[in-house]
């Protein structure tokens, strides 16, 4: 005889209620132990865990940069041979905005989801080897391109792919400038240490809806099903118009 055994585990973070609600988090935000070894120094690690993003600069070279910024326009002019369920497009327009599953489709990006100067400092953040939970590519110019909205990426990654706890790392590649004029990316110091629980039911086919309107999506991960700490990393040279997040 045999006897079926249920275990139940407690959702830290409930969402999608009958109303809006603020906790604080209950996970770590560094996940290990610094040692001198790190690919982070001791002040960059506790600038992280005090702001919950971490920038770091010319970690690529300018003709790696060259690089990813040509390849990132063949694919918007159409000459990648993409999926077309992968491409999202600019509200009532043919432009591209996003292009998703960028490391399945593309041996170039594949290999910079790859890249030890990407995947080294997240592994060490994390405290565990990483695999990838997304990785997408946003087209977004200054004025022309549409808005994304404030959002949590871990609220829309625990709701709808059921990532339970905040252990990952969204890791943006900033290819372009990041200034007032040039559609900047913008993030929230210590917003990392709450986790806002959204209002209502979750639409069907929602994270196409999101895409489009406010490009609220997915990252870089850990190994056993991870989270966000709302890391943006300026790993590659410039910051602004076009990013690889991975």
């Amino acid at each position: 005889m045999s006897i079926a055994m249920q275990s139940t585990t407690k959702d830290l973070y409930p969402t999608r209620l009958a109303a809006e609600q603020w906790t604080d988090r209950p996970d770590p935000v560094f996940w290990g132990k610094w040692t001198p070894e790190a690919p982070l120094t001791r002040a960059q690690t506790e600038s992280f865990v005090k702001n919950g993003y971490l920038i770091l600069e010319n970690v690529f070279s300018s003709t790696e940069i060259a690089a990813l910024q040509a390849e990132a326009a063949r694919l918007r002019a159409g000459d990648g041979d993409l999926d077309a369920d992968s491409i999202i497009n600019e509200p009532n327009s043919r432009e591209v905005r996003t292009v998703f599953r960028l490391d399945e489709q593309n041996a170039l990006f594949d290999r910079l989801a790859r890249d030890a100067r990407v995947a080294g400092p997240t592994s060490f953040l994390l405290d565990d080897d990483v695999y990838l939970h997304q990785s997408r590519l946003n087209y977004k110019p200054g004025f022309t391109g549409k808005e994304f909205y404030w959002h949590s990426d871990f609220e829309t990654w625990h709701a709808e792919d059921g990532m339970p706890r905040m252990r990952a790392i969204s890791a943006s590649i900033l290819l372009t400038d990041n200034d007032a004029l040039n559609g900047p990316l913008m993030l929230m110091p210590g917003s990392h240490n709450k986790f806002v629980a959204c209002a209502g039911e979750t639409p069907d086919d929602n994270h196409k809806s999101l895409a489009q309107k406010a490009g609220n999506r997915r990252a870089l991960a850990r190994g056993a099903n991870p989270a966000e700490q709302a890391a943006r990393h300026r790993l590659c040279c410039g910051q602004g118009r076009y990013s690889a997040a991975i």
